[in-house]
């Protein structure tokens, strides 16, 4: 039997709109954002990431920000988030601090 791994996860980003955390012994990330939790790993978290960054830029000139009209369909199609501009931006700041974190401290992307 494989010992357990002690979870010992890493805040990248905290605020009052959510969070992201890391646990590097399991390779997984975790994101609280209002209403909805995500877990996945490095590879999910950034194409998620790319995707929320791709919607901010297509709403960032919109007048009023606070309409919950724009609807992010998930890649398995069952689900998806219906946020307003103002909370896009917010999620979208969350993962791009929490994404550059991380690229920081890999020593490879440091080379």
């Amino acid at each position: 039997m494989a010992p357990k791994h002690q979870h010992a996860p890493r805040v990248l980003h905290h605020d009052r709109h959510g969070y992201l955390v890391c646990c590097p012994g399991c390779n997984s990330f975790r994101l609280g954002f209002g209403t909805f939790y995500l877990k996945h790993s490095l590879a999910e978290m950034k194409a998620f990431a790319s995707l929320i960054n791709q919607y901010n830029f297509r709403h960032l000139q919109r007048r009023n920000r606070t309409a919950r009209d724009i609807h992010i369909e998930s890649p398995n199609g069952f689900f998806g988030l219906l946020l307003s501009a103002y909370e896009l931006e917010k999620l979208n700041t969350i993962l791009q601090k929490g994404l550059l974190i991380v690229a920081a401290q890999d020593p490879v992307a440091q080379q």
